[in-house]
């Protein structure tokens, strides 16, 4: 077959994931370590570290570190976990492979802060200013009781310990245990210490400026002005060639390259350390219990989460690029991402475990932890709707098993909440629920009502699936409030249903008004269920969408601003801007995804009809009536097409047997790809099954799924291969793919065309095999969506501009922020 008619281009197929990793590494090497995305939390009331997934939202493991109602830090070095006694200043490491405690023989009285390192695991007290020591492998003392400074220590990238003494602004750092000061570095109580790429950078409100410091000789190496106006304690967090600074209410952050500081934002509230991810930052109000998420490119509030019903103060981590919340005096934690998307974790139901007790992945459900499923959080800004990702259910649950609660997720202290279990291909009448207090229930419909205030996790356990949701439970006469109104998808077109959904709290409303305004007169509308409306926009522009609630005489409302963008498809052939010309008016507007075949191509419009156009030498454009309807996702091969329904249901059509489907590929579908010569589908179980005409990449057994091939939670097809992604990172291939060399980052979403492959990282990154790699010195970081049509590859990055590159010179499109990206050899394809 001619290569020019089956160089495929494939529009994105891949999984969200809440996870955001840095680095590019295309070396080979001889182990690679695949991060798990776990976190070890700290669990005060039972005396534990919860090994809570990041990928999965569940708990993974627990285990026994000291007496319940003891004090806990927790720390992690890779996999390994290390928990602080803070009140004998022992430390315990739990060996990764067999979760297995080991505690240490010499403890650190007064320690109340852990560091761990590669070379050495510290205790640090930083009321009497001293640093101990210990051997991250046998927790044997290396160094005893150094002195140090009375105020928070960091380590920087090689290890060294560094701390800024509060009492009287000193800088003290370890160099190989050799101490280290300089008087005078920052004023005291007003100056806080951050690491940057590394390094340590002291942010001084006293003096309003921002140093940069040498880690050898710990003088300062550049500096810049930070007007600073609140006149209480400040707390910094270090990222790449940045600080993001929270001064009392106030929050900013500073560019050190550019020399330059943001306006600070009042956010209110009692602020703590930010977390960064990327481009976003995520800021905790230990006042209000919330965060507010920030994308620092433009310095704009982009979302606030409600963590907590109270005033706490949580911790907020990240780690292999989730970011955990916890409450160590609480069961409650939980995994949020960059664009707000949060599933709360119950880490346990009671603190009554004693001492020495070990649990482990598989036998959590013996000690009252069922495992279980969240959402799984995503990367950062995602481009558009992806052709590869699931219709029904939540990504990443085989079942689509979820919780139905009537009248509605929240309530009062007495009143009665009625849940169903819904998704479940087993009689669900055995299904076994906890309710976040002392309650238990067995069926597939059963009712609650809670005693106390407060928000409860929800959980329903059939067999080894688990759905989970949360209630919050209100005092009787509480004012209405809204403390959140979310909508999906994030980035809506012409004509798609947009769900929102207001977080009600207080006193049941009385009814729901509301109001959409931004072209023309507003409409009100007044919605049967009061937290949720469905509207699709009938223009582009930005919108404001408010919702009013009433209840006993008073009232909430609650406003979100949102863009509607046109879904316009637009083609250029990579190597110049010019538009292509003779597209079809159908693709005008309207259109969430597209796919491109070898002389073809397809488009998803809003309304769930497929539209193609193209040669049709092979019925390649002849769209059959099942795919005019409740689509959610395509994909185009070399001569043929497939399409998903949101029941799961696949349809094809164009030439040969890759045209047809097989019985057990034709239903419990969640993603579909197509190739030269074959399909691919990814089954709700997280399995595969190919068949066609291309032995390369047909299964064997043509009604049966791939061996091998399990916990799948993408696919992606070329030329004569295809790729699934696995749930640890991990990529597997059948034909000739190219997925030599996979970074130890792991890989969250896929792309190929032709006979190249480009994985997206955790945090953005791409990672190119195949025939063209990454230019040295090719800016792909933060990407969202890739493509090729193997002339020129695509990369569209998180702040709405391209990378672009190939054999020949690349030019990307005049688009900004576009949606998705697709390509065949004639063009490549954008939606804006």
């Amino acid at each position: 077959m001619n290569r020019r008619r089956t160089a495929i281009g494939l529009a994105i197929i891949g999984c969200v994931a809440a996870a955001l990793l840095t680095g590019i590494d295309m070396s080979p090497a001889a182990q690679v370590r695949l991060r798990t995305g776990a976190l070890w939390l700290a669990s005060n009331q039972t005396g534990e570290l919860t090994l809570v997934s990041g990928g999965a939202a569940t708990v993974a493991a627990k285990v026994q570190v000291a007496p319940a109602g003891t004090s806990i830090e927790s720390g992690q070095l890779s996999d390994t976990g290390y928990a602080l006694n803070r009140n004998d200043g022992s430390i315990t490491r739990i060996d990764p492979a067999t979760r297995r405690p080991l505690r240490s023989t010499i403890s650190a009285p007064g320690a109340t802060h852990l560091l761990a390192g590669d070379r050495t695991v510290y205790a640090v007290n930083p009321d009497r200013g001293t640093v101990t020591g210990f051997d991250p492998a046998r927790l044997t003392p290396t160094t005893s009781g150094m002195p140090s400074a009375v105020g928070e220590s960091l380590l920087d990238g090689r290890g060294h310990v560094w701390t800024l003494d509060r009492s009287n602004g000193s800088l003290i750092w370890f160099d190989t245990g050799t101490r280290h000061s300089r008087r005078s570095a920052g004023t005291p109580g007003r100056s806080a210490l951050a690491m940057v790429d590394g390094k340590p950078v002291i942010a001084d409100a006293g003096r309003q400026v921002i140093e940069s410091v040498n880690p050898d000789s710990g003088d300062v190496e550049s500096g810049m002005h930070w007007a600073a106006t609140d006149s209480g304690e400040i707390a910094v967090t270090g990222s790449a060639g940045r600080v993001s600074i929270s001064a009392g209410d106030r929050f900013t952050s500073c560019d050190l390259g550019a020399q330059r500081c943001a306006d600070p934002i009042g956010l209110g509230g009692r602020l703590g350390p930010a977390v960064v991810v990327g481009t976003r930052a995520i800021v905790p109000d230990h006042q209000s219990g919330q965060v507010t998420i920030i994308d620092l490119s433009g310095m704009r509030v982009v979302g606030t989460k409600r963590l907590f019903d109270r005033p706490v103060r949580f911790e907020l981590r990240e780690h292999d690029g989730f970011v955990f919340y916890n409450d160590p005096d609480s069961a409650q934690a939980g995994v949020l991402d960059v664009n707000g998307s949060v599933t709360p974790i119950t880490k346990y139901d009671s603190p009554t475990k004693g001492p020495d007790a070990t649990v482990i992945a598989g036998e959590v459900a013996k000690s009252g932890q069922e495992p279980g499923t969240g959402t799984r959080p995503g990367p950062g800004p995602v481009a558009g709707p992806q052709t590869g990702l699931p219709g029904p259910g939540r990504p990443g649950d085989p079942a689509g098993l979820s919780i139905a609660v009537s009248p509605q997720a929240f309530g009062l202290v007495g009143d009665q909440l009625r849940f169903s279990l819904r998704g479940a291909d087993v009689p669900a009448d055995t299904a076994q629920w906890t309710f976040g207090d002392a309650g238990r229930a067995t069926g597939a419909q059963v009712t609650h009502s809670w005693n106390n205030p407060g928000t409860f996790q929800v959980r329903a356990a059939l067999g080894s699936l688990v759905a989970q949701t949360s209630v919050v439970i209100d005092r009787p006469g509480a004012k209405p409030e809204i403390a959140t109104l979310d909508f999906s998808p994030a980035r809506p077109v012409i004509g798609q249903r947009v769900r929102f959904t207001a977080g009600l709290r207080g006193g049941v409303a009385e009814h729901g008004i509301w109001t959409i305004s931004g072209h023309g007169d507003p409409i009100t509308m007044t919605t049967k269920d009061i937290g949720t409306l469905e509207y699709a926009f009938p223009a582009s522009g930005q919108y404001t969408v408010t919702v009013t609630t009433t209840s006993a005489g008073q009232s909430a409302s609650r406003s979100v601003d949102l863009p509607v963008r046109a879904g316009r498809v637009t083609a250029w052939t990579g190597l110049d801007t010019v538009p292509e010309q003779g597209l079809p008016p159908e693709v005008a507007g309207g259109v969430v995804a597209i796919s491109s075949g070898s002389a073809h191509d397809l488009a998803l419009k809003a309304d769930g009809s497929v539209y193609a156009w193209g040669e049709n030498g092979h019925g390649e454009t002849s769209v059959p009536d099942a795919a005019r309807r409740d689509v959610v996702a395509i994909a185009a091969g070399d001569l043929h097409n497939l399409a998903l329904s949101s029941n799961g249901v696949v349809t094809a059509w164009g030439q040969g047997p890759e045209g047809q489907v097989p019985a057990q590929a034709q239903t419990q579908v969640k993603a579909i790809a197509a190739g030269s010569g074959f399909s691919v589908v990814l089954k709700a179980d997280g399995t595969t099954m190919s068949w066609g005409r291309n032995n390369r990449v047909n299964s064997p057994n043509a009604n049966g799924p791939e061996t091998d091939f399990d916990h799948v939670i993408a696919i992606a097809a070329g030329v004569d291969f295809y790729l699934a992604l696995k749930s640890d990172g991990t990529l597997v291939g059948k034909g000739r793919a190219p997925v030599e060399n996979q970074p130890d980052s792991g890989i969250v979403s896929l792309s190929s065309g032709g006979f190249s492959t480009m994985g997206t990282g955790r945090d953005g990154s791409v990672h190119a095999w195949g025939r063209y790699s990454i230019p040295e010195g090719q800016n792909v970081r933060s990407a969202v969506a890739t493509a090729n049509n193997g002339k020129a590859y695509v990369a569209i990055l998180a702040d709405g501009s391209w990378a672009c590159w190939g054999p020949q010179r690349c030019v990307a499109p005049a688009v900004r922020h576009p949606l998705a990206v697709s390509g065949r050899y004639t063009h490549l394809l954008v939606i804006d």
